[in-house]
């Protein structure tokens, strides 16, 4: 038969004799009583009985002995959800009245001293000044029922035969307890607040807006979910103009390389190779499903597949490596820019191909591309005429292996002025180009150009840029290879060429992605590492303001910045995606799961969704904000789509339709190469904020509006 409530109340405990009530910083001295004097050059309080001789020992309360407290310590777990409040010792508190009411069932014959106990329980709590801490719990191991009942029965006998007092057992010495301040204790939502925003009185308004926004959306943006950079403010960046540099093009007309000998330096050098197969793919739901034929830069039309859909898939020609949306365009047409590593010679040519292995720490210069789409938008701001290539900037630095334009927000003068866009290309350099659309922009063709020099190049000595990130519309900050930061600043030169105005070691290994806390902290950096760990990092002290979170034993490829729930988010173990609050970046939070390894991860500044892309060729959308400001509510993911991808045919097919769900099951997925997702990201224009834009290794990529319109 269960005990009750009361019979399950611990006995009086005197917190005067805790060893620990100093450490607490508000805790009161410890009353005294006249029938026990208090040695202030002992640590510990000794209660002595009449007769006893003066030892040191641990404090004891006169009517119990130590196998009585032994007993009853095992009763401290179960009545651990029944101390939240901290009551005055003055007062009849909830464990008083239980000690009181209920001290003689269940526990055999020790309510044969109760009144002596009674008088003892109220003699402690009497003490006036002295206040409940539970700053330390020390649990014994928890036994039996039966064996607790046999041990009161024992523990009865000795006390009418003592008649002895109680022992206090002291914590072991040897068992440290570590802390982590404001973690344990961040449970509420009001202190979940404090510990992500801090305790400013305008970011926690901003803070509310965001929740109220964002917190009962599921994983999938909707119409009222957008709010552009809500911690930017009108004039906080001051705009510097760096002119084209010593940026030099040229212009180039399309035509086939000379059938004959083979040579000839053209444009189609630079392109991805068109003698690979068509791609052949299998799109549609159910039963109406359809094969459609790629060939390079060809163009599918969402709607032909679901009426309600809005968006399109092309095919970019290779494996899609870094893909970033154009800003500063809230209306009009969007532009995408696209890097692609360039597909190897054509098979039928090499029937016994060789496995050749490059390192990734060794230089590489070769002809490659850098693909500018155009995507026009209809009135309401949505995707309207198929997309088509606007800009194909041609160099021979190899291909780029992260994009990023200027975030920095402004108004170019001129219409057809892109902005800056930087890039990390497989030669181990920097550069940035100004891109700006010719005038004849107007008929929907291609235009090629030879960027003979960058706008600005930054490298650095005996060592390859590995990823950039922007700090301001005139400092870049780049992650090498060998582990280490750079930071340039593009006003000044040294003898002609860029010097780091920062480089110093944070790594151990291979950087792999960057970013910056642009706009709340832009001189904070995100780096993720070959070394299994991802790092926040001031670049004014970075040697003293740096903190690392948990390791990770597969490395993590991407991390990103939610501005408007300041966090981090990144892969954790590979397939976890979870998020890190700038105020606690040690703790991480799940946010979704993949069935392969979390290999890219994008946010965006119009919202708080995040979505991912793995190996096995899955893009999920998650919401962080639902974690961020509640702790038990239920953390969904949808999965947009999935490509797969059959070895023995050569098809793709992509699956679409997938429920809601509250986390990914596990489950045997053969993964391929082919079919993952390798790059992902969100349009970051006002108008545009739920263009979602996910890029596959075979060179698919697919762009949608995924916006839920409410009527």
């Amino acid at each position: 038969m269960p005990t009750t409530r009361g019979s399950r109340a611990a006995k009086p405990v005197r917190y005067s004799a805790d060893p620990y009530q100093d450490l607490d910083s508000d805790a009161e001295p410890r009353p005294t009583n006249n029938h026990h004097e208090e040695d202030e050059d002992d640590e510990y309080q000794v209660l002595e009985s009449p007769g006893s001789s003066r030892r040191r020992s641990p404090p004891k309360i006169s009517g119990q002995d130590a196998s009585a407290s032994d007993a009853n310590s095992d009763s401290s777990e179960d009545e651990e959800e029944d101390d939240e409040d901290v009551y005055d010792s003055e007062e009849e508190t909830p464990r008083t009245r239980g000690n009181l009411r209920g001290r003689g069932r269940g526990r055999g014959g020790i309510s044969e001293q109760i009144s002596g106990r009674c008088r003892d329980t109220t003699a402690l709590i009497s003490s006036t000044g002295a206040r409940v801490h539970r700053r330390h719990e020390f649990r014994t191991p928890r036994t039996s029922r039966k064996r607790r009942r046999r041990a009161a029965s024992v523990d009865t006998n000795s006390d009418a035969e003592e008649g002895g007092s109680l022992t206090l057992k002291l914590p072991n010495p040897n068992v440290k307890l570590t802390y982590r301040p404001r973690v344990n204790q961040a449970t509420g939502k009001r202190e979940r607040l404090f510990t992500t925003y801090g305790m400013n009185t305008h970011a926690l308004v901003i803070a509310t807006g965001v929740r109220d926004r964002s917190l009962g959306v599921p994983a999938v943006p909707e119409e009222g979910s957008f709010e552009p950079n809500p911690f930017w403010q009108e004039g906080q960046d001051k705009l510097v103009d760096l002119g084209d540099g010593m940026q030099r093009v040229e212009r180039m007309e399309y035509y086939d390389v000379n059938p004959v000998d083979g040579t000839g330096y053209t444009a189609e050098t630079y392109m991805p190779s068109k003698k690979e197969e068509p791609i052949k793919c299998i799109i549609g739901p159910g039963a109406e499903q359809k094969m459609l034929t790629f060939q390079r830069f060809g163009v599918f039309n969402l709607k032909e597949s679901g009426e309600h859909k809005k968006g399109y898939i092309l095919n970019a020609g290779g494996r899609v490596v870094s893909m970033e949306w154009a800003p500063n365009r809230p209306k009009g047409v969007q532009y995408l820019a696209i890097s692609t590593k360039k597909s190897g010679p054509d098979r039928s040519q090499l029937p016994e191909p060789k496995p050749i292995t490059k390192s990734i720490y060794a230089p590489e210069s070769s002809p490659s591309c850098i693909q500018i789409w155009r995507f026009p938008t209809s009135e309401d701001v949505k995707p309207g005429d198929p997309p088509s290539m606007a800009l194909a900037l041609c160099h021979e630095w190899g291909y780029a292996q992260h994009l990023s334009w200027c975030p920095i927000k402004k108004t170019p003068k001129n219409e057809k002025e892109l902005g800056l866009l930087g890039g990390v290309f497989r030669d181990g350099k920097l550069r940035i180009m100004r891109i700006i659309l010719p005038d004849d922009d107007t008929d929907g063709d291609c235009i090629f150009l030879k960027a003979a020099e960058p706008a600005f190049e930054c490298s650095i000595k005996d060592s390859m840029c590995s990823s950039l990130a922007w700090v301001s519309d005139h400092e870049v900050v780049a992650g090498t290879t060998t582990g280490e930061i750079a930071v340039w600043d593009l006003r000044y030169k040294f003898d002609g060429e860029f010097i780091p105005t920062q480089l110093f070691p944070l790594h151990h290994s291979y950087i792999t992605q960057l970013a910056t806390c642009y706009p709340s902290f832009p001189h904070h950096i995100l780096t993720a590492s070959m070394d299994g760990y991802c790092r926040l990092t001031s670049l004014l002290d970075p040697f003293a303001d740096t903190i690392v979170n948990n390791r990770s034993r597969i490395a993590p490829q991407s991390i990103a910045w939610v501005d408007a729930l300041q966090a981090a988010v990144s892969s954790e173990e590979g397939a976890w995606i979870k998020y890190y609050p700038l105020r606690r970046f040690y703790s991480s939070t799940m946010l979704a799961r993949h069935g392969g390894v979390g290999g890219s991860v994008a946010s965006s500044r119009m919202h708080t969704f995040v979505l991912s892309g793995g190996t096995e060729g899955e893009a999920i959308f998650s919401n962080p904000a639902r974690r961020m400001f509640h702790a038990k509510i239920k953390n969904y993911q949808q999965t947009w789509f999935q490509l797969e991808f059959a070895q023995s045919t050569g098809m793709f097919r992509i699956n679409e339709g997938f429920k809601l769900e509250m986390r990914e099951p596990l489950s045997a997925m053969v993964h391929s190469t082919q079919s993952a997702i390798a790059s992902v990201c969100w349009n970051p224009n006002d108008n545009c904020g739920g263009w979602a834009t996910a890029g596959a290794a075979c060179g698919l990529v697919r762009v949608e509006d995924v916006t839920i319109y409410t009527e």
